[in-house]
């Protein structure tokens, strides 16, 4: 699948451009006296009209088939297949093939791999299972991945306040690194650990970012003195 912002070109304005490239034509045919030559030019420019119409019909009807609107974070965009580039590990069984010649089984490779476009969840998984994360762990990560911002995210907040299992709570299948650090941030202010794992998974995060902004004011700036607040206020709630 291809995803990028729509900005669609109606068949109604091609045909109109196409008509009146028909209509120059036409136009500079009727200056000219020779009467064969104009016939010869009046039937060539509306072939070319008829046929360059034909066209653009045909391509709205196949576009119509092979794509689909969708709308995320506000924001539209259009999804249409396109055949994957050869040697690229754009499929789902690149990706199979590639967790299986790590450290996974036939059925684990499987079960990460379904339904992937490239070779992200393998990625994933195997750096999260080369890491903190046992083969259960880095499946339940990394299946659904694009890339290996979910075991970024997952270490990220790992080496922060939270532990593995909140790690994984807030980072499978979509996280990041900006997911993580809006999490440790959601922590260092107000919130405890599940309301910030909730809070910065919603689809409302900007404007949770922006809250913590303000609630925090420039310390919320600097990644070091947030981590450092929210290990204080771990440290205190354990005791």
């Amino acid at each position: 699948m291809s995803f990028w912002p729509e900005t669609p070109i109606s068949v109604g304005m091609s045909f109109a451009l196409v008509v009146l490239i028909g209509c120059l034509l036409l136009t500079c045919v009727g200056k000219m006296k020779m009467r064969l030559v104009r016939k010869v030019l009046v039937g060539l420019g509306v072939g070319v009209t008829l046929s360059v119409a034909a066209l653009l019909v045909a391509s709205a009807n196949a576009d119509a088939q092979d794509s689909f609107d969708m709308t995320q974070n506000g924001r539209a965009y259009r999804c249409q297949a396109v055949s994957p580039s050869p040697g690229t590990g754009g499929s789902a069984v690149d990706c199979a093939d590639r967790a299986y010649n790590g450290p996974f089984n036939r059925d684990q490779s499987m079960q990460l791999c379904a339904g992937s476009f490239n070779t992200g969840p393998a990625d994933c998984a195997i750096r999260a299972y080369a890491g903190a994360f046992n083969l259960d762990q880095a499946l339940s990560l990394c299946t659904g991945a694009y890339n290996t911002g979910p075991v970024d995210c997952a270490n990220r907040a790992y080496s922060g306040p939270f532990n593995i299992p909140q790690a994984l709570q807030l980072c499978s299948g979509i996280g990041t690194t900006a997911l993580a650090d809006c999490a440790i941030r959601a922590y260092a202010g107000p919130y405890t650990i599940d309301e910030s794992i909730r809070l910065c998974r919603s689809p409302q995060r900007p404007l949770i970012e922006r809250a913590l902004d303000q609630i925090l004011g420039a310390d919320g700036k600097n990644p070091g003195l947030m981590l450092e607040k929210a290990f204080a206020k771990a440290t205190r709630e354990k005791n």
